[in-house]
């Protein structure tokens, strides 16, 4: 089973004395995941994270892109191959 598409990074934290995983969301007793959730929260808010940015179709990405209406995006390398001249 792979856990990442690049075997190199795969990291899985195990506590050493319990043997059992550590999910990131649960460290501190969760605090760090709700310390998250409420950062989201507020910039989805404040109109910092688009709200369409879970049901958008590739062409409306692309358009929001070549108008300079995204700031920050995330891809996988093997997926820049598919984007437009003018994205890159």
């Amino acid at each position: 089973m792979t856990l990442d598409r690049n075997a190199e990074r795969q990291q899985v934290p195990v506590d050493p004395e319990t043997g059992k995983v550590n999910y990131w969301a649960t460290v501190n007793g969760g605090e760090n995941f709700k310390e998250f959730a409420e950062t989201m929260h507020q910039w989805y808010a404040e109109g910092l994270i688009d709200a369409e940015f879970s049901t958008q179709d590739r062409d409306s990405y692309v358009v929001k892109n070549l108008n300079d209406r995204i700031g920050f995006t995330f891809m996988y390398p093997e997926e820049t191959t598919s984007i437009p001249a003018q994205m890159k």
